[in-house]
């Protein structure tokens, strides 16, 4: 099934307010988010860019998840596990979420 993008699903730098969206440029000295422009994960989850696939994003390249770093999946989940955003995504998308 192809996903497509709805306006209603709301992307990790909105759940956040983070303020490091790309559409936004830096607010108060912060750095865009690499999440908010990760053009190869856009429309995962019917998000813009990453943003709604953000706990796949490299730990190399540091995002806002509550102003912490997000975890490389394969090394460990447990901060995406607790991370309130993940569980949104999760509980709209249910047997689609694209992991």
């Amino acid at each position: 099934m192809t996903q497509g993008r709805s306006e209603t699903k709301q992307n990790c730098w909105e759940f956040n307010g983070c303020g490091r969206a790309a559409d936004h440029g830096p607010e108060g000295g912060k750095e865009v988010c690499p999440v908010s422009t990760s053009l190869q994960f856009d429309n995962r989850n019917g998000g813009k860019n990453g943003g709604r696939y953000c706990w796949r994003v490299p730990a190399g390249d540091s995002s806002s998840a509550g102003n912490r770093p997000v975890p490389n999946w394969a090394d460990d989940t447990r901060d995406c596990i607790r991370c309130g955003f993940f569980r949104k995504v999760l509980k709209e998308e249910g047997p689609e979420l694209r992991m």
